[in-house]
C-alpha cells in the first residue's frame, strides 16, 4: 500500500465554479489563467502569498497585465482583497464559496449552502 500523500489539495465547489466562472464566458484567457495559478497558490486557510510580480512571471505576462486582469476578478467577486492588519500590502484570498483549503468544518455556513447552486 503506498505511503500518505503529502501533496497539497483544495476543495473546489464545482457547481459554483460552473456557475460563477465557467458559465458566464466572460473571463479573457489570462484572467482564467491568473485565477487557476491563484488557486494553485492558496495556502492552508485561505490566503494567497504571492505577489503580482511572481505571478506575472510564472505566467510569462507583464505586471501591468496582471494588475488588469486582478481588477476584473476583484469586480466579479472571484477574488477579494483585505487591508492586512500590519504592512501596506493587500492581502489577497479567493472566496470559500468556489474553493476552500481548510477544513469542511472550518468553513462558513454560507459557503456549503452556495456550493450547491
Amino acid at each position: 500500500m503506498p505511503g500518505k500523500r503529502r501533496e497539497a489539495y483544495a476543495q473546489l465547489f464545482l457547481a459554483s465554479v460552473r456557475a460563477q466562472i465557467v458559465a458566464p464566458d466572460r473571463l479573457t484567457k489570462t484572467e482564467l489563467r491568473l485565477w487557476l495559478l491563484l488557486a494553485t497558490a492558496l495556502e492552508w486557510g485561505g490566503a494567497i502569498l504571492i505577489s503580482q510580480r511572481q505571478m506575472a512571471g510564472l505566467l510569462g505576462i507583464t505586471e501591468g497585465d496582471v494588475s488588469r486582469a486582478m481588477r476584473t476578478l476583484l469586480d466579479a467577486g472571484l477574488v477579494l482583497r483585505e487591508h492586512p492588519a500590519r504592512g501596506s500590502r493587500w492581502a489577497y484570498r479567493l472566496p470559500t464559496a468556489l474553493i476552500a483549503r481548510m477544513a469542511l468544518s472550518q468553513l462558513p455556513g454560507d459557503a456549503l449552502s452556495n456550493s450547491s447552486r
